[in-house]
């Protein structure tokens, strides 16, 4: 999954170069919503690779119900 999220993050670099070199840092509809999906998808490889490395939550502590930890 590695390869996988390096493209997704060198698509981002792409849009960040954009704005850079535009000078204006304005993104269209499409482009706010590719970024919005790109920056998704990075965000969910990285929860599933620290949940494959055993740094998930809710092995880190017990939770009551309410949400507080005992």
């Amino acid at each position: 999954m590695h390869k996988l999220k390096e493209k997704l993050m060198d698509e981002l670099y792409m849009f960040e170069e954009k704005a850079e070199k535009s000078g204006n840092n304005k993104l269209s509809e499409a482009e706010l919503a590719r970024v919005q999906k790109l920056t998704d998808s990075v965000k969910n490889i990285c929860k599933i690779d620290m949940l494959e490395e055993g740094g998930g939550y809710s092995e880190e502590s017990n939770w009551m119900a309410d949400g507080r930890m005992y």
